[in-house]
């Protein structure tokens, strides 16, 4: 029997907040995003409900462009799990995104969850490409290379804010590469979210003065709370290492603790991350297309 679902309310705070208490070892992400989740007229979440009205269900899907749907956040209350909750909120989340125009929706998972792989798997979606979160401390947090006796040095290199006139230049390299073909042409532009990237989303970027060149390559990369995020890197096998010490010293250019970067998992690219003091760990991004209604 198909259980009871609806778009979330204010009224499911509480119930969801019980709900996702204990997700991860750590807790969950879902109360950290819920207020802008509610007020977000390109996303929607669907609860599925008990007798009571009361949400023992949750998925999140957003529209990251005309045709891009994003799911994420997929909760089910653990007495209720193994009835296909999950799938019914699933396919009705991209029933909501097949009316808004989407035609292929996504979402990640980190490597280590081979429960949740084996879920999606069988939700309908597919892995498309394979990526790494590398991360390292920096400033007061940063870690003490080898050999340099305990102060890091600065690398040769320096990266600079782009104008928008490298956009073009700066996406045509990264159409041609092998980042771009392994990385099936996404980039998260925010958080943990991923799109197809867009010209215009490196001419956005040197706007808000976050679209960065040097000698080593191009990258996206900015501050955001305590943390300067690389989004989106294009360079060479032998330029990646200048290029990730490049990052890491702009990094440590503004008060931040650390550095974290998403990487396409190309070898070349995260090796050179992991010689400058880069933990890395895996990240999936499955999709799923979604087949438009016959007219």
């Amino acid at each position: 029997m198909p259980f009871l679902t609806r778009p979330a309310t204010e009224a499911d705070r509480a119930a969801i907040r019980d709900l996702t208490r204990h997700t991860f070892s750590w807790g969950d992400y879902v109360m950290r995003n819920w207020d802008e989740w509610m007020a977000d007229p390109a996303g929607t979440m669907l609860v599925a409900v008990d007798t009571e009205d009361i949400a023992i269900g949750l998925t999140r899907i957003s529209m990251l462009s005309s045709t891009e749907a994003w799911v994420q956040a997929t909760r089910v209350h653990q007495e209720h799990r193994r009835q296909g909750m999950a799938h019914q909120l699933v396919d009705e989340a991209i029933e909501w995104a097949r009316d808004r125009g989407a035609t292929v929706a996504r979402l990640v998972i980190e490597g280590w969850n081979s429960a949740s792989i084996g879920h999606v798997e069988r939700l309908g979606f597919r892995k498309v490409s394979d990526w790494m979160m590398a991360e390292r401390g920096v400033g007061d947090s940063s870690p003490v290379p080898e050999g340099n006796g305990g102060q890091r040095v600065r690398g040769a290199e320096r990266l600079r804010p782009a104008p928008g006139a490298e956009a073009d230049p700066a996406f045509m390299s990264w159409q041609r590469s092998p980042l771009a073909r392994a990385a099936r042409g996404l980039f998260p532009p925010r958080g943990w979210r991923w799109r197809a990237l867009e010209v215009d989303d490196l001419r956005e970027s040197a706007r808000a003065s976050e679209f960065l060149t040097g000698r080593p390559g191009w990258a996206i990369g900015g501050v955001s709370n305590d943390t300067f995020e690389v989004r989106w890197v294009e360079t060479s096998p032998d330029d990646a290492y200048d290029l990730a010490r490049s990052l890491v010293d702009a990094a440590s250019d503004h008060p931040v603790e650390r550095l974290e970067a998403k990487l396409v998992d190309v070898d070349w690219l995260t090796q050179a991350f992991r010689r400058v003091g880069c933990k890395l760990s895996g990240l999936h991004v499955f999709e799923r297309a979604i087949n438009r209604p016959v007219e």
